[in-house]
């Protein structure tokens, strides 16, 4: 009845976190470069399950341990989607990573394993609320720590795993076989949780050989050697992994992670001894446990060896960044399980405490036909991965699925792979400039310093670089109808970047609006005098500017620009003069009433020739000047549009 209770209670555990994917599928909440690489090399992997060597597409992703994309490029051919195969993996590793924790928990004595629970979803409250720390799921928000995540589920699993043997069953040869064999794995996907399954591993070798090595004299030498070899073989497993190396060479990179209550090394020190103590103080009960009950209280000492394995190595961490070893941003990601330890251990410290003067007693929490710890498993659970999830998503799956596949076929179909230029993916509508870096990188394969351009700046270098542009139909400033190709996807086009580039060498017609926002594409040797596009509009750049355009059949006889002046601190007008040819206009502008527009009457001018608007900002300064910002352009007017009547 036990074991079929058990398996129950854990299909119920499976259950509810399959309901909790599926809710959260199409939320994706990070927008981070890590996010674009990692589906980079996951997509790669599904084309050919295979990597060409030296692939300039993914730079360093080339050597990166590539054990979680290959599983996420598995599930991206059963769901054909990779995209949504690396969401899904991340979602599963996280309910594996606290279910997981759950369980452990609840291998406890009743009450400890009650109270424990409890205690550490008020204390997830509690830091959801007022605390702010950074603990397991948040490695997928803002920044998008695919790996990490990925290999942490799996340390927690195998921890669950051992705890399960211990409890039911002694420590036999197979069982050491099996942690070596883990570590060689979670080594494979990310390093820093290989090694802290490494030092739970060699923590418990140390202990068995310690509390077991009894008998005859050749018994002890055989308990002795055979923990010596499991020991030796767990450290090859990880330093003569070929990920190793690897992973070492990227810690290297100091990378940006921002937490919020540790802002530097001195403070993950504090919260790195913190949880050596509260591990010590676990590891010490555990160690004064009856005999009758040390069986179900092991969640303590691998609780403890796990939070001082990731307090130990934090701290090292540390001391060889002091030495010039390594980056602050590797030996800040030791954060994440830092304060995840914090609150399990001190959740069961809790439960320990409710448990004094008690008798304790003889089965674990999963044993008995009491259905209370059941439910408040499934409940604590199904409350712990919501306060972990983030509260509001950034990307919806199912949109950047849907390019997805759309890009595939264009690339499959319109694309030739032969081609010496580089073909990008720019101006998804709706899209940040990670998500057209990520497809450029991954599915045009576009080379990783020109991909750079769309990430850092959403536009394009040198554009005569380009073969083919791929983005949203109908949408400025990427797509032109008249350099499009007949093939499309949906809602994605293929664009001729030579046409492109021939198109913008000649000045706009002096017809219809021209957008000066960032949604717009001018030719920037028409506008000299500008500045770079934003949402709003361009701004003047200096005292003077132009706007240069050619004159069509459809002369048109009137100009509306719409526009705002610069206003800040006591600097509270600019005046602006407008000249068309012999003709000139003279505006000025108030802070109390300055108008969103000008209208400027335009002189004749025959057909197939430039007209060319001046602007003149006497009363031009800069942000800096004006005591605003660092910013040393010298803005006049935000020109948003300039409309031909």
């Amino acid at each position: 009845m036990q074991k079929n209770l058990s398996a129950f209670q854990i299909g119920l555990m499976a259950a509810v976190a399959a309901i909790l994917i599926v809710f959260n599928v199409d939320s994706m909440w990070s927008q981070s470069v890590d996010l674009a690489h990692h589906y980079a090399l996951a997509f790669r992997i599904s084309e050919n399950w295979t990597l060409t060597p030296g692939d300039p597409s993914i730079a360093e992703m080339n050597f990166y341990p590539r054990t979680s994309h290959i599983l996420a490029a598995i599930l991206g051919l059963i769901f054909n989607s990779t995209f949504l195969g690396i969401h899904l993996l991340s979602l599963i590793a996280l309910v594996v990573l606290w279910g997981s924790v759950v369980f452990v928990l609840s291998t406890l004595p009743r009450r400890v394993a009650s109270v424990s629970i409890l205690a550490l979803t008020t204390l997830l409250v509690l830091n959801r609320v007022v605390l702010r720390l950074e603990i397991h799921g948040a490695e997928i928000d803002d920044n998008f720590f695919f790996s990490q995540l990925v290999a942490q589920g799996m340390v927690l699993l195998i921890l669950t795993v051992a705890v399960f043997v211990e409890v039911h069953s002694r420590i036999s040869y197979a069982f050491g076989i099996f942690l070596v064999a883990a570590v060689y794995i979670v080594t494979g996907t990310h390093l820093l949780p290989a090694l802290e399954l490494l030092g739970v591993l060699l923590g418990i070798v140390i202990l068995n050989a310690w509390t077991r090595s009894a008998g005859t004299l050749w018994n002890r030498v055989r308990t002795y050697l055979w923990y010596a070899l499991i020991a030796i073989s767990a450290i090859a497993a990880t330093f003569l992994n070929p990920a190793f190396s690897a992973m070492r060479k990227i810690s290297e990179n100091n990378g940006a992670l921002h937490l919020m209550r540790i802002p530097g090394a001195g403070m993950l020190v504090t919260l790195a001894l913190l949880v050596a103590v509260v591990s010590l103080a676990l590891m010490i009960i555990w160690r004064r446990s009856g005999k009758d009950t040390v069986r179900f209280n092991v969640a303590l000492k691998y609780f403890g060896l796990y939070g001082g394995s990731i307090a130990c190595l934090c701290i090292c961490q540390i001391v060889l960044l002091r030495f010039g070893y390594g980056s602050e941003y590797a030996a800040k990601k030791y954060a994440f399980g830092l304060s995840t330890q914090l609150f399990i251990s001190t959740a069961i410290l809790v439960g320990l405490y409710f448990n004094r003067g008690r008798a304790t007693e003889g089965q674990g929490g999963w044993s008995g036909n009491e259905h209370g710890l059941s439910l408040l498993v499934l409940a604590s659970f199904t409350g712990i991965i919501l306060l972990i999830l983030p509260s509001s998503k950034r990307l919806d799956t199912s949109d950047v699925v849907s390019l997805e596949h759309q890009l595939i076929v264009l690339r499959d179909v319109g694309l030739s792979p032969s081609s010496t230029k580089q073909n990008v993916v720019i101006g998804l509508r709706n899209m940040s400039p990670v998500i057209n870096y990520m497809f450029s990188v991954a599915v045009a394969k576009t080379r990783r310093e020109f991909a750079m351009d769309v990430l850092m700046g959403n536009k394009l270098g040198n554009i005569s670089s380009y073969g083919t542009i791929l983005t949203s139909t109908g949408f400025a400033p990427y797509y032109r109808a008249d350099c499009a190709r007949s093939v499309a996807s949906g809602s994605v086009s293929l664009v001729d970047a030579t046409c492109m580039a021939e198109s913008l060498t000649k000045p706009e017609i002096c017809k219809g609006k021209l957008d000066f926002t960032s949604r717009g594409w001018m030719n920037a040797s028409a506008i000299p005098g500008f500045s770079w596009a934003e949402d709003r509009g361009r701004w003047t750049d200096g005292r003077s500017a132009a706007i240069t355009c050619s004159v069509s059949d459809d002369m048109p006889s009137r100009v509306k620009i719409r526009l705002a002046p610069f206003f800040y601190g006591s600097h509270r007008t600019q005046r602006l003069i407008v000249k068309v040819g012999s003709s000139s206009s003279e505006y000025s502008f108030a802070q109390e009433n300055a108008p969103g527009s000008i209208d400027v009457a335009l002189p004749r001018t025959r057909p197939d020739e430039n007209l060319t608007i001046r602007l003149q900002m006497p009363d031009a300064i800069s942000p800096m000047q004006a005591g605003m910002n660092p910013d040393e352009r010298v803005l006049g007017f935000l020109i948003e549009s300039v409309t031909f009547e």
